[in-house]
């Protein structure tokens, strides 16, 4: 009776330990994706979604590994709206060449909420397109490649009266040239729309600036080198060009090259880890949750075990 008591505590404590896993998705299509937040949607092929959006609101979420494949549409990609949802698109392939590609739109947009993307390329179609639209949250880049028709990030603070101001930062990557774009309007940042607090953009690491031009429109209220931040061990130095200014639709932006010095050992920020997220927080890959609960288990086996041995032989 003791031994079949302390063989059922451990398959309890197996199966709660299970619990806490992050379960995987094997995803060949859209339809496919599971939103839960805990979940990790793993591309087998390439993905080519059509006019499909993915939007993102209420409690809905998404993780994606991109391993190596490409998702395309024709629209936004991603579009994460409701404040408490996230989404994490990463790439766990040795190669790296996960990608998130709109045709003719920003390829990744987000007004609310928070958005984590790691090891990837993030390219925008011409026509004056983004990267990656911020229009407020949080937003977290780790060594990924960014190029657009437009900017690679296009920092907004239009969802501010809803009290999720635009906060980007970016570690590591690259913010690549667009041969298709317009010689003016084609930059790697632009700020505009500022309200009473400018979106801040803190970089952070060794980025390659191919595209090293920042366009400050003239409804951001902020100097530049207020809305770019350089983090640690960087620095980062604005100057004029093209007499200041250019022209478009009547619209007269503030044109400024930015010049990028990394001085610490040239090594990148780590992807941050951590616990399957409640609202917003970015959950661990898989294969870390899953060594975790392997280890967990397996303490509780032995341990367990010890005593139904150390019983026996009182007994």
């Amino acid at each position: 009776m003791k031994k079949f008591i302390s063989l059922f505590v451990i398959v309890t404590m197996i199966v709660a330990c299970m619990t806490f896993t992050v379960s995987a998705n094997d995803v060949t299509s859209v339809d496919a994706l599971i939103l839960d937040g805990t979940t990790v949607n793993k591309l087998t092929a390439d993905i080519d979604a059509g006019e499909f959006v993915l939007s993102l609101n209420d409690a809905a979420s998404v993780i994606v590994d991109l391993n190596g494949h490409t998702w395309t549409s024709s629209n936004v990609v991603i579009d994460v709206i409701g404040g408490n949802c996230f989404a994490k698109v990463y790439d766990s392939s040795e190669a790296k060449t996960g990608a998130i590609v709109s045709r003719a739109n920003d390829a990744i947009s987000i007004s609310n909420g928070e958005l984590t993307l790691e090891n990837i390329t993030v390219t925008a179609g011409d026509g004056g397109m983004d990267a990656v639209f911020v229009n407020g949250g949080k937003v977290t880049i780790t060594n990924c490649t960014l190029s657009a028709g437009k900017a690679g990030i296009d920092a907004s603070n239009g969802s501010e009266a809803a009290g999720v101001p635009a906060i980007i930062t970016v570690n590591g990557g690259k913010f690549a040239n667009f041969a298709g774009a317009a010689a003016q309007r084609n930059c790697a940042i632009e700020l505009r729309n500022s309200g009473a607090n400018g979106p801040k953009v803190t970089l952070n690491g060794a980025i390659t600036f191919e595209n090293n031009k920042i366009i400050m429109r003239n409804d951001y209220t902020k100097a530049v080198n207020e809305g770019i931040i350089a983090g640690t061990d960087a620095t980062a130095e604005f100057a004029d060009v093209v007499a200041g200014s250019f022209t478009e639709t009547s619209t007269a932006y503030t044109v400024t090259t930015i010049t990028y010095a990394y001085t610490g050992t040239g090594e990148t920020p780590d992807a941050g880890e951590g616990e399957t997220p409640d609202a917003g927080e970015t959950p661990d890959n898989p294969e870390t949750s899953d060594a975790l609960v392997v280890a967990i288990v397996t303490v509780a086996m032995i341990a367990l075990a010890g005593v139904v041995v150390s019983k026996k032989v009182r007994a």
